[in-house]
């Protein structure tokens, strides 16, 4: 499995370096897509970089600033469900200087990953190599809170056509809850073959889910763009939203732009009420600055 692994990555290596970003969405997508089946890249040109994983399970984790991460996410990002298929989590502020200290690993955390190491799901002598999924059954009343919370997402979605962008997210809230319930389930019980999704482990799931859409929602409504000019707009106006700033410090900030689209982004930002222009006098001179006006 490690070698199918690394693989994928000089092939997700490859496409980068070709600046084939949407390529590599998609293959990420599709991996989410085959975690039931057999995933192979077999489009490819090149012999060497064929390769089959059975039962992928990609799990990424990765960190960016939450300004850059929003600014630069796009309606397309929403629309084709990659949006939906990750969790962002957003943390405000700096953290204070961490003195880490030496301890010994605690003796519970080392015997639950030997448990989950050692446990075979399935028997046979190609279990290693094609393990059989333990399939967790749900309570009753798991199952009907589930199947609740799938109707109401349901009832609220248009059925005539017409739907905002932000729809595929509640339709992705489904199966997140579900999967959330079943990693709950999992963590609280460990490795068991008789282990059960319960009620408090789909209410757990559904609240984070709710708040993960909600929030993404949010920022979605205030910072996503659907062009590279709203883009643009919205990642000037968020550094004049940081504080007051002046033509200079300004320009020094937005040097990817151009001066005639720098200008044009001011002018569009002032006459939509977004920002405004204050006049600063000194002793020797007048100062021009830019702020955010107050909502």
């Amino acid at each position: 499995m490690l070698d199918e692994i690394g693989d994928l990555l000089k092939a997700i290596k490859k496409e980068r370096s070709s600046g084939h970003m949407e390529i590599i969405i998609q293959k990420l997508k599709m991996l989410m897509t085959s975690s039931h089946t057999i995933y192979s890249n077999s489009a490819v040109s090149d012999s060497k970089m064929f390769f089959t994983i059975d039962q992928p399970h990609c799990v990424i984790f990765g960190t960016a600033t939450a300004e850059k991460f929003w600014s630069n996410l796009s309606l397309d990002a929403v629309e084709d469900g990659f949006l939906g298929r990750i969790l962002p989590f957003e943390v405000a502020g700096y953290s204070h200087t961490s003195h880490p200290v030496l301890h010994p690993v605690p003796d519970t955390i080392i015997e639950q990953v030997k448990a989950w190491i050692n446990f075979m799901p399935s028997d046979g002598n190609l279990a290693i190599q094609a393990p059989k999924p333990v399939i967790y059954k749900q309570t009753p009343q798991a199952f009907a809170r589930h199947q609740k919370y799938c109707d109401s997402i349901d009832s609220r979605i248009p059925k005539d056509g017409k739907h905002r962008p932000t729809d595929g997210l509640w339709k992705r809230a489904r199966g997140r809850a579900a999967s959330l319930a079943l990693l709950f389930a999992a963590s609280r019980q460990g490795p068991n073959k008789d282990a059960v999704i319960d009620i408090q482990d789909v209410e757990l799931a559904i609240k984070f889910s709710n708040w993960i859409t909600r929030k993404t929602i949010f920022k979605i409504a205030t910072q996503a763009s659907e062009n590279q000019w709203e883009s643009d707009c919205q990642r000037v106006f968020n550094i004049i939203k940081q504080h007051e700033i002046g033509l200079t410090a300004l320009i020094s900030k937005t040097r990817w732009l151009r001066s005639r689209d720098r200008k044009e982004i001011i002018e569009t930002l002032i006459g939509s009420g977004k920002i405004e222009l204050t006049e600063v006098t000194t002793k020797t001179k007048k100062r021009l600055f830019y702020k955010a006006r107050k909502a």
